[in-house]
């Protein structure tokens, strides 16, 4: 038999504690967000078409799956709430123009394909051919497109929902040039509480402990993704 002092079971409780609370942090930092592993250095003073978010459901519906357009990597639909194209659009510009030294061109209106079905890669050149002609007519160096696949909001309150926000959005630049992809940002999420993924602790920490709204997830998820932006 194995006989332990108080004090050697309140220490080896401590260092329980610790090892999963690291556990947990450094497991907690995986994101739902995909971004290039390496960034493109520019010189800072190009100049970006910046087109405003586009909402996909608009055209292929709340249902199944959508593809972006841009790269084809495929996203759950969900419904699209009407001013977040406009939310996401302005605080993409404000981002550019308080935090690069970039000429910013800025258009009203999306730009995207209109009749093709994204079951194959066709539609992405289709959509890249037209992104990058917008560049061109624009006298830009590069293009910035964003895409909005789903942006549900909560259903409920800050501490007790029926349905929790959903977002999901994609963000890409693109050369004028060749119409080479230079950088990308995919974001995925769908909130869920503590007890369903303890590996969420640091972000559910960072929220306070609270249900979030959609435009809350979708500014934290794009402030993630534009972390990575290539800036000189």
């Amino acid at each position: 038999m194995i006989i332990t002092s108080g004090r050697n079971s309140i220490n080896a409780g401590f260092r329980l504690l610790l090892l999963l609370w690291t556990f947990l942090s450094m497991s907690a930092c995986y994101s739902k967000s995909d971004v290039p592993e390496t960034k493109i250095e520019l010189s800072g003073f190009e100049k970006i078409l910046v087109l405003p978010f586009k909402n996909l459901t608009m055209q292929y519906g709340e249902n199944g799956i959508i593809r972006c357009p841009a790269c084809g990597t495929a996203f759950a639909a969900g419904k699209v709430t009407e001013a977040s194209g406009h939310l996401m659009t302005e605080h993409l510009l404000s981002f550019l123009r308080n935090n690069t030294h970039f000429k910013i061109v800025s258009s009203h209106r999306p730009i995207t394909a209109q009749s093709e079905s994204f079951t194959s890669s066709a539609p992405v050149f289709a959509e890249q051919e037209i992104l990058v002609s917008a560049a061109r007519a624009a006298e830009t160096d590069w293009v910035l497109a964003g895409y909005i696949f789903r942006y549900k909001q909560r259903i409920g309150t800050q501490y007790s929902v029926q349905s929790p926000a959903s977002v999901a959005f994609s963000l890409h630049l693109i050369g004028a040039v060749d119409g080479k992809s230079i950088w990308y940002g995919h974001y995925d999420e769908t909130q869920q509480s503590l007890s369903e993924n303890l590996f969420r602790l640091k972000k559910f920490l960072k929220r306070k402990w609270k249900w979030i709204k959609a435009e809350e997830m979708a500014i934290s998820g794009l402030e993630e993704l534009l972390k990575t932006f290539p800036m000189p």
